[in-house]
Parts: structure tokens; sequence; C-alpha cells
């Protein structure tokens, strides 16, 4: 028989041995969770984007991956340049769940997807006359079209996040991302001009758009506007603007730059390179944006004693699994592309090497920066990002003259080494610094960078 249980007979209080402190389960069962259905859809949409980028380079000519990574680049430029943390807001708020709030978000992004669109427009000619290629007057205004559908996207998505219930928006944005790439391959196969991948940009667009309103539940959306709403949401965002902002020019700088400085076709290997190389870094990202940043914020609000130790956990996971998943790319990136490329991207192997070891010195930083903003801390975040937009490009410059496009990856290689005392320095002042994880991990990725190096140059050889 089952007992139901009274306020005469409920069990005492489980006390935990002295010097322990437990986990907040919820928080930690509610991550758990987000993580298994983010990192599934991640997966699943770079196996998706691997598949996609194969195909593409066999129809299309390396110059037009040139073009398209500018293309691509502005409008997250746009994006970034103009944002105010509206699902960060939403997240982290008090008044998260409340209609007011959220068709107050509601309002401010559709008005924002429109400054956005015009902005395309604006910017086309000025970026189609510094890099000399007169078809990007046409395509970024085009592309500016999936930022204006965008910004109709339901605050549905962001009360998913919150609650992390991550099942149902890896659904939307993977069926979106599934149709777009119908559409791009099949326009690419009729016609391999750029026109391909923007039409699958703008159609993602559309489906996801429509999806956030039909399939998520949650508060449906009306334009209205709650001033004190709005305060709160701009008072949060102006450090998220200028944190995004520098995220942006310190991430992309070295694309924004090759096609000028060397030319399209370097700079469309270089991207084949880059994506490859870049999946773990931006896996780590959508796992710290979407599951640990909630998860920060909640232990924030309800148990902030117990936040260095949910932090330390995450951390070793991730940190953990970007090891493994670097050596792996470090050691056989060349084989990779001579299996999966002809011979116009066989440069990306060595490019993708260095790149990998990149990332994994990134690693240690970038786990940070969400408990950061989960504290409030997004000023210190934005001073990082700027230090580290500074170090990006003296790399890039320094690399390129001491040793032309390989002296530029090398010297990028080692942006996120020397960008982590700035993010140290931060975290230490909220007592979250964790020297005992991150010190002998940054020790054995500089042995993996002379390895590097070392086979590189071919300088093994001296002592074979």
């Amino acid at each position: 028989m089952q007992q139901t249980s009274t306020p005469h007979s409920a069990p005492p209080p489980v006390t935990p041995p002295a010097g322990q402190i437990p986990l907040p389960q919820a928080p930690l069962q509610k991550a758990l969770g987000g993580a298994f259905w983010t990192a599934g859809g991640y997966g699943v949409r770079q196996i998706l984007r691997f598949i996609n980028n194969l195909i593409l380079t066999r129809l299309l000519f390396p110059e037009l991956f040139g073009l398209m990574a500018i293309v691509n680049l502005f409008m997250l430029g746009l994006n970034l340049f103009s944002d105010i943390g509206l699902n960060p807001a939403i997240i982290q708020s008090d008044r998260g769940d409340e209609p007011r709030f959220l068709n107050t978000a509601w309002t401010i992004q559709v008005m924002r997807g429109g400054l956005l669109a015009l902005g395309a427009v604006l910017l086309a000619w000025p970026v189609s006359r510094f890099y000399d290629q007169p078809i990007l007057l046409y395509a970024i205004p085009v592309s500016g079209l999936t930022a204006l559908f965008a910004g109709f996207n339901s605050t549905r998505m962001a009360e998913a996040n919150r609650q992390l219930r991550m099942r149902e928006l890896v659904f939307v944005e993977l069926s979106a991302y599934v149709i777009g790439l119908v559409v791009m391959i099949a326009w690419a196969y009729v016609s391999p001009t750029i026109w391909a991948p923007v039409s699958g940009g703008i159609v993602t667009a559309v489906c996801e758009m429509l999806f956030s309103h039909l399939f998520l539940q949650g508060q449906p959306n009306r334009f209205q506007w709650d001033g004190t709403a709005a305060r709160e949401i701009f008072r949060f965002g102006r450090w998220i603007f200028f944190s995004t902002a520098l995220t942006f020019l310190a991430s992309q700088a070295d694309r924004l730059l090759i096609g000028r400085l060397i030319d399209f076709n370097f700079l469309g290997i270089y991207t084949v390179a880059f994506a490859l190389a870049a999946m773990m870094d931006q896996g780590i990202r959508q796992l710290g944006y979407r599951v640990l940043f909630p998860s920060y914020a909640d232990v924030q609000r309800n148990d902030p004693a117990d936040l260095y130790k949910f932090l330390r956990k995450s951390r070793l996971w991730l940190i953990g699994a970007a090891l493994l998943v670097g050596i792996f790319l470090v050691v056989l990136s060349p084989r990779i592309i001579e299996i999966l490329y002809d011979d116009r991207y066989i440069q990306a192997g060595w490019i993708m090497r260095f790149l990998a070891v990149g990332a994994l010195f990134s690693v240690p930083g970038i786990t940070y920066d969400n408990v950061l903003v989960a504290r409030g801390q997004t000023s210190s975040l934005a001073l990082v990002m700027g230090v580290q937009f500074l170090f990006q490009l003296a790399a890039l410059f320094i690399g390129l003259q001491w040793g032309a496009s390989t002296g530029l990856v090398i010297g990028l290689s080692l942006v996120g080494l020397l960008s982590y005392p700035i993010r140290a320095f931060m975290v230490r002042r909220e007592a979250l610094w964790q020297p005992e994880v991150d010190l002998p991990y940054i020790a054995l990725v500089v042995l993996i960078w002379i390895g590097a190096i070392t086979v590189h140059f071919g300088w093994w050889e001296v002592f074979a």
C-alpha cells in the first residue's frame, strides 16, 4: 500500500556529512537533461553542416566560399553590434515569465530586426568597394532579410531556454535548418552561384520564425510596451552590447581581413579549415549559453554559495571533452582534409591543425564567460573581449609580417593563450578562478603547440 506523508509523519531532514556541500539537485538534473538535448542537437547540426559543406565544395569554387564568408561575417557583425541581450535578459530576470515583460522584449526585437535589415542595405556599397567585389552590393542586402524575419521569432524560444526545455527548442531549430539545407543544395546544383547559400539562409530564418510560434509552448506575442521592463532590459543589455560587439571583432577579425590582405581563394580554404576546427569551440559555447548560463543564473539566485563547486564540475567535463576532441583534430587534420576534399583544399590540413590548437588554448577562458554574465558582470566580459580583440589584431599583423599566411595562422593560434590572464583576473575578483584546473591544462596544450610547430617545419628530422 502506498503511504502518504502528513505534517506529522514527514521524515527528518538529512544532514550532509561534515565538510560536504551538496550541489543543488534541481539545477543539476535540469542541466544534465538540457546538456543531453543541446549536445545532441549540436552534434546533428554539425553532421548536417559537414555533409552540406562537402557537397557545396564540389559544386562551388573556393572563391565563392570566401565571398559567402564575408556576407555571413557582416551579417553576424550587424547582429552582434546591435545585441542588447534580449534572450539573456529574459533568462536572467525575475520577470522573465511575465507576459508584459516578454511582449516588451518582443517589440524591441522586431524593431531591431528592421533596423538590421536597413543596416545591411547601407553597408552593402562600402563593403563591396572595400573588397572590390560588386556581387556583395546585392548579396548583403538580400541576406539582410534573415535579420528581418528573425526579429519576429517568438520569445517562446527564450522561455524554453530559460526553463531548459531544450528538446522543443532543438526540434524547432533543427527542422528549420534541414529545410534550409535542402533548398541550398538544390539551388547550388541547378545554379552554382552565391545565391544558393543566401537562399538557404533566408529559408532557414523564415521556417525558424514560423515554427517558434507554431510548435513551442509559452506566452503568445503581441506589440506591447512596459517602460519598467524596457529599462531593465536596456540596463542589463548595455554591457552585453559592448561585449558581443567586441566578441565579434575578437573572433572574426581574421576572416574579415584575410580576404583583403591575402586573397579570396585563401579565405575560402581558411573558411573550410575554420569550420572544422571550430566545431569544438562552438560546441562549448552552445552548451555554455544554452545550458550552463541558465543553470548558473538559477544557482546564483537560489544557492550562490554552491556556485564555485557547480562551476568547477561543469568546467572539468567541458575541458576534458575538449581535450579529447582537440587532440584528435590536431593529430589527424591533414589526413581528414586529404580524405574529404579535393586538391584545391589541401592547404586546409595544416591550417586546421593550428586552429585546433588555438581552440584548445581558448577553452579555459571561454568556460568562465557564462558565469560572469550570470553574476551580472557583463562589463568585465566586455573588457575581456576588448583585450582579446587587440591580441587578435596583433597576432594577425605580426604573424603576417613574420611569415606570410603561415605566420598569420600560427600567430592566431596563440590568441587564446595570450588572453587567458585577463579572464583569470576577472574571475579571481569574483572568487571563482580555478588555477588547479586551468594551469596543468594550459601547460599540456603548450606542449601540443610545440609539437605542431615541430611537425609543420620538419624540425623533428634534425633528431631523427
